[in-house]
């Protein structure tokens, strides 16, 4: 790598992802010598506006024009990694050079996904509250080496979007087409009073545990999606009508 630094090929690119520069000064600034350095402050995981940001700001990086869906999309698929992010808003503006503005139908032709469609099979099931389906799709997930956290990711956008849609929100606020506002609104009726709220405390609870518990990840992820997916009665202070 420091051989390439130090007499980069037009023919390969190289991109080098650091969380910080502090042990690597010299290939640092070698690299920022010969390239483009960007620095990029993650918001915080609960910082849905924030991440939203962060890809409409990648997508203008590349002096290019996204709508709220090809946003959403973007971050369906890449969850709270900003390496990833900024990768598959290249890979969509490569592929689709003559779109004046990107949408979610340009995102999906070109991303395989990361945790795409294992993570939003498993969100599926849980929002139809299909335990045993949930289950079977974590587990073909995780033999396929998905990562926990992109799964989980996946799965807490499709709680948002429930959340959204439940509280009046339309197709635009929702970040979605008016076919997919049709069927996740479709949904939104399986689930009791508060009890997505609820489901959206367990899914930050397992973020904490994913990384910070001694039990495995896949047993950590099982409990947690047979409980999400198995309908419930909630009391407060979830559902702010229960009387206990």
């Amino acid at each position: 790598m420091e051989n390439y630094l130090d007499a980069p090929s037009d023919e390969a690119v190289l991109v080098l992802v650091a969380r910080g520069i502090g042990r690597v000064q010299r290939i640092a600034k070698s690299a920022k010598s010969h390239g483009i350095r960007v620095d990029v402050k993650a918001p915080a995981d609960w910082d849905d506006r924030g991440w939203d940001r962060l890809v409409g700001e990648e997508f203008r990086r590349l002096s290019r024009k996204a709508d709220a869906t090809a946003v959403a999309a973007i971050r369906a698929h890449a969850g709270n990694q900003p390496a990833t992010i900024a990768s598959q808003v290249a890979s969509v503006c490569a592929a689709a050079p003559s779109v004046a503005t990107i949408t979610a139908e340009q995102v999906e032709d070109v991303i395989e996904g990361h945790g795409k469609a294992s993570g939003f099979a498993i969100a599926d099931a849980i929002a139809e509250r299909k335990p045993s389906d949930a289950l079977v799709a974590l587990r073909g997930a995780l033999e396929a080496g998905e990562a926990p956290l992109a799964l989980v990711g996946a799965i807490t956008f499709r709680s948002r979007q429930l959340l959204r849609v439940r509280s009046g929100a339309g197709p635009k606020d929702a970040g979605m087409s008016p076919n997919q506002h049709r069927r996740i609104k479709a949904l939104v009726g399986a689930f009791n009073p508060g009890e997505l709220a609820w489901c959206h405390d367990r899914l930050a609870e397992l973020d904490l545990e994913l990384k910070g518990s001694d039990l495995p990840d896949d047993v950590l992820l099982e409990v947690a999606v047979i409980e999400l997916a198995t309908s419930r009665e909630v009391g407060a202070p979830f559902n702010p009508l229960a009387t206990n």
